[in-house]
């Protein structure tokens, strides 16, 4: 299987491809204000609006820097309402996967209760990739706000 590898604070984490929709470059988001900084904005996503979150800031509470090797990756969420919603993540220096099986992941041995969206560690050339589960991403309320702004600006 492949891992999409992407940089937040200058450690690796990873995203599986299954509900990958696009990848696409840095795109001009409209902001949403008082949604906070890991809501980096909405995308005009082939003509509908798509939330984007920004992963920098909802790992280290930074904003992430846009870069050329910047991407924002567009997921099919599956949300609390039990319908999926396209979803943008933006990710810093998301250019690299890597080849992996399952059993090669190791728990990680602690668990974050604000930030259970980390999953599982990859020993990879003597560094580590966390994986991050994109359906655990975002707390029922957050994704109710998401994406009633998302349908009401469409």
């Amino acid at each position: 299987m492949l891992l999409l590898v992407f940089h937040a604070g200058g450690v690796r984490y990873g995203l599986e491809p299954s509900g990958i929709i696009e990848i696409l470059p840095p795109a001009a988001l409209r902001p949403v204000p008082r949604m906070g900084s890991e809501v980096a904005g909405l995308l005009n996503y082939r003509g509908r609006i798509v939330p984007v979150l920004d992963l920098t800031a909802l790992v280290t509470g930074v904003p992430a820097q846009v870069r050329m090797s910047s991407r924002i990756v567009v997921v099919d969420f599956p949300a609390a309402d039990g319908e999926y919603h396209p979803l943008g993540l933006l990710a810093e220096r998301a250019i690299e996967t890597i080849q992996y099986c399952e059993e090669d992941f190791q728990p990680a041995g602690i668990r974050v209760p604000e930030a259970p969206f980390f999953s599982d560690v990859l020993v990879c050339d003597d560094e580590t990739v966390q994986k991050i589960e994109v359906r655990k991403l975002l707390p029922a309320e957050l994704q109710e706000r998401l994406f009633t702004v998302a349908e009401a600006t469409a």
